[in-house]
């Protein structure tokens, strides 16, 4: 960020930028460090952040956080009810994997293309047209696997591939894996876990929902570059997951 600003960039983030963990940063937009800027427009922190002159930020994995779970809190606060699993429309498939009850626009895939196409429209607005790099890092595809309505239910489970067994190439598997298929120094503790094939194509059903969620919402960003006659050069890399 801070070598595309001194060549005359403008730069934003919206999403997931793991430079931090969660716990040191969720309240970042409320309780920012003394003396920093607030957005006089929502009354919360924005940046810097790393080279960013502006960020609407997410910062968890398993439970709203950032901008996002602010705004759940202050517009849709029954949406945090329906994020969690018990409130799931289907029975919960595993820990971690279950058909979302919130709504689409409520989720934070949607949010935060929201919030990248309103900053885009607030620059139109104000006729700035400095070059810009914005930077939008979907949280998903990852676990927890719950993507909203239409997705959770876009794939059937019985279309899916198989799952590749574990078991045919771990000679050829760094220390690591073997040591984690093996319950030796596991980075989560324990053995990893292997699912029984039902439930794996029921949970890459979901996994698949959730790309197809965020392809609609980059066919939302170019549609929006698209009207207000902006040049970009996109470059789509997913948050790893599964």
């Amino acid at each position: 960020g801070d070598a595309l600003r001194d060549v005359g960039y403008t730069t934003a983030l919206f999403g997931k930028a793991h430079f931090k963990v969660w716990e040191l940063e969720d309240s970042l937009p409320e309780h920012p460090p003394a003396g920093s800027d607030i957005d006089p427009s929502d009354g919360l922190w924005h940046g810097p952040y790393y080279g960013f002159d502006y960020v609407s930020h997410f910062t968890g994995h398993r439970s709203p956080s950032g901008h996002w779970r602010i705004f759940l809190e202050r517009e849709h606060p029954e949406s945090l009810a329906l994020w969690e699993p018990e409130a799931a429309l289907e029975p919960e498939i595993r820990s971690g994997a279950w058909h979302n009850a919130i709504p689409k626009e409520h989720h934070h895939t949607h949010f935060f293309t929201d919030q990248l196409i309103d900053w885009l429209d607030r620059r139109e607005t104000t006729n700035t047209h400095d070059p810009f790099f914005a930077w939008l890092s979907f949280p998903d595809p990852h676990g927890p696997f719950c993507p909203p309505a239409p997705y959770c239910y876009m794939y059937a489970p019985a279309d899916m591939p198989s799952p590749v067994p574990l078991d045919d190439d771990l000679d050829r598997k760094p220390p690591h894996y073997r040591w984690s298929v093996a319950g030796e120094r596991s980075w989560y503790g324990g053995s990893v876990k292997f699912a029984p094939e039902e439930q794996s194509r029921q949970v890459r059903a979901l996994y698949y929902g959730q790309i197809s969620f965020i392809d609609d919402m980059v066919g939302r960003v170019i549609d929006a570059l698209d009207q207000l006659d902006l040049t970009a050069l996109p470059r789509l890399k997913p948050h790893r997951g599964a």
